[in-house]
């Protein structure tokens, strides 16, 4: 029933997005992955796709450093794009002002971002809830992204402690032991 609900809702041509952080994944799983399942939204939608791109660029450039993102908002209307379909809400930003200036943009050029995972997510007529929800959905994948950096150094701050400690003996109780040490700020 969802199909037939909104299988009417997209208009005219469309294009694939999908955007990768790094160069390791320009030609592996994620990009292909992304563009699959974009592709089968599209033919859920029966929208002819004229354009795929794959852009290698972190999720929290904001509009200006997002070249091929930006040009494909921008020449969408002379080239009758309606609909620009991605994979899920990461793939427009990973953070929420940047995802919402996004939104405002496509808005503007009249053409309808369309998520697979979270459909009627980038609506250019929301109602308050969905409003709302783009909102919260954007603010946790910005939450996902800092923390995933948040373990990232400290895992590395971890790692590093670990190399630079230094290890000596110490006799505790009249027995000898190895005794770890962390480096002080000097060091």
């Amino acid at each position: 029933q969802r199909q037939m609900c909104i299988r009417d809702r997209y208009k005219g041509k469309g294009a694939v997005y999908c955007r990768t952080s790094s160069k390791a994944n320009e030609h592996g799983a994620s990009a292909s992955r992304q563009k699959k399942a974009s592709m089968q939204e599209a033919a859920t939608h029966m929208v002819p796709i004229i354009n795929t791109i794959c852009e290698v660029v972190s999720g929290s450039l904001p509009i200006d450093q997002r070249k091929q993102f930006k040009t494909l908002l921008e020449d969408a209307p002379e080239k009758g794009i309606n609909n620009i379909f991605i994979e899920s809400a990461r793939a427009v930003s990973r953070d929420a002002d940047i995802g919402e200036a996004f939104y405002k943009e496509s808005k503007k050029k009249g053409v309808e971002i369309c998520c697979r995972d979270a459909p009627g997510l980038f609506t250019h007529d929301p109602s308050p809830v969905q409003t709302f929800m783009r909102r919260v959905v954007l603010a946790m994948l910005e939450l996902e992204k800092n923390l995933i950096v948040h373990r990232l150094a400290d895992g590395r701050r971890q790692a590093h402690d670990k190399a630079t400690s230094k290890v000596r003996n110490a006799k505790r109780n009249g027995k000898f032991c190895l005794l770890y040490t962390s480096p002080s700020p000097r060091d």
